[in-house]
């Protein structure tokens, strides 16, 4: 991705604006009517686009359910989820609110539900989209007034840092997650929503309505876009729980707002790296010549601001890091993304032909062999591919970097914590005779190797 115009679109938005008023007197009229929602464009999974989705607008939203910033750029800015005046999802930065920083992220675990959240096509195993959009109308219809993308995706239930999603640690801490991941040498990761945080409160949990969901893959949560790959849960913590007791992804429909963009010759919306030329929307009606100024010159910054500091002590009855820990990380995930589509071909271009296979294997400028190497093994462990082990004996014993046999070792050490044996032909215990064996062949050349595989074991 263009990381420095990304990075651009977001100092554009935070910059003030000292247009005081720009939609027209009659245009306000118009907001006090009942919301309707327009779908301007929709599309399947393929290209640029990472999941089913639709790109819809708004209009005469009740601005209910809607995103506050506040900025003081020599403390702390907040980029805040709202329920009225309820925060229900958090991220707060030191200082200037930069997009390539990591943020303290925090829960209000504090969202009530009303009426507009019922909806019975999320809840059906398998609904189709287009239904679950209509039915969820009512729901739309309490955000602003602005351009959404919604996708039909999947999440994982956790923060992507090994928590689970209701279990999620309020802490001032910052955490990956909360920007694009940073990949190393140039590399970034993608800004796909991935993983979800919970925002009602642990006390609600019912042990038989996520049992009920636990059979049940295609029913859907409802999550709200925030940053990087994180997303605010606002419906559905059953189901994510369910689909955590089953070490599966939860099945989601994922609303992002839309940000207004210009290059040097069209202006666009764009979400989740996903850019929508102004151009091809239609152009029918007079509420989107306002709706385009409005996003041009979009003052999200807010005067006063709600800073959550909530603790919810409510104790689960089980391990919820056990169910955590089945999930990927951030760092991991982003592997994988930085990839795409990996398969044979790749997997023997960079790992058998030192990258100079037939297929281009994906890179930033000045990405090494070894950078992309050591990219791939933590790939290759996180989807669990059946090639994995192959590749790490290999690398093991061939490649001198030792940075990139720790990568290999700590990989084959997470699959042993998860009791996969990653198409090694050996059990759990052969794995750990293998490893055993390695150690005792590299300890005089490799000792920092040697001492991972001891911690390991």
């Amino acid at each position: 991705m263009n990381i420095d115009k990304y990075i651009k679109g977001i100092i554009s938005l935070v910059k003030k604006d000292d247009t005081k008023d720009i939609i027209p007197e009659e245009t306000k009229a118009v907001s006090r009517k009942d919301p309707k929602i327009h779908i301007l464009y929709k599309w399947e999974k393929g290209g640029k686009f990472f999941a089913p989705g639709v790109l819809l607008y708004v209009e005469n939203g009740k601005g209910l359910l809607h995103e506050e910033y506040y900025y003081d750029y020599e403390k702390m800015s907040f980029g805040t989820l709202m329920f009225r005046d309820t925060p229900l999802f958090q991220l707060q930065g030191r200082g200037y609110y930069c997009p390539t920083c990591e943020k303290i992220v925090k829960s209000g675990y504090d969202l009530e539900k009303t009426k507009e959240f019922s909806c019975d096509a999320i809840n059906e195993d398998g609904a189709l989209f287009e239904d679950v959009v209509e039915q969820m109308k009512p729901l739309l219809g309490l955000l602003e007034e602005d351009f959404y993308c919604l996708w039909d995706t999947k999440l994982y239930p956790t923060d992507g840092n090994e928590n689970l999603f209701w279990d999620f640690p309020n802490e001032d801490k910052a955490l990956l997650g909360s920007c694009i991941c940073y990949l190393g040498d140039g590399n970034y990761a993608s800004i796909i929503p991935h993983y979800t945080i919970g925002t009602q409160p642990k006390r609600l949990y019912n042990p038989e309505r996520a049992e009920y969901y636990r059979d049940k893959k295609g029913s859907r949560a409802i999550a709200y876009y925030m940053d990087g790959n994180l997303t605010a849960l606002i419906d559905g913590h059953h189901k994510a729980m369910a689909a955590a007791m089953e070490h599966r992804e939860v099945s989601a429909v994922v609303i992002s707002n839309c940000y207004y963009g210009e290059g040097k010759k069209e202006k666009y919306l764009s979400a989740n790296e996903v850019q929508f030329r102004l151009e091809d929307l239609p152009n029918d009606e007079p509420i989107y010549e306002w709706i385009r100024a409005r996003l041009g010159r979009k003052d999200r910054v807010k005067k006063t601001y709600k800073e959550i500091n909530v603790t919810d002590d409510t104790a689960f009855s089980f391990d919820t890091k056990e169910l955590a820990r089945q999930y990927p990380t951030v760092f991991e995930k982003g592997c994988v993304d930085y990839f795409g589509k990996i398969d044979d071909e790749l997997i023997d271009g960079l790992v058998y032909g030192k990258g100079t296979g037939t297929k281009i294997v994906p890179r930033a400028a000045g990405a090494s062999y070894l950078d992309d190497l050591q990219l791939l093994i933590k790939a290759l462990g996180t989807i669990r591919h059946k090639r994995f082990f192959e590749v790490a004996d290999h690398i093991l014993h061939t490649e001198v970097d030792v940075d990139t046999l720790i990568m290999c070792v700590d990989q084959i050490g997470r699959q042993l914590d998860m009791g996969d044996t990653m198409g090694s032909g050996m059990d759990i215990d052969g794995i750990k005779d293998y490893l055993i064996t390695y150690m005792a062949e590299i300890e005089d050349e490799f000792p920092a190797v040697g001492k991972e595989i001891f911690m390991i074991l």
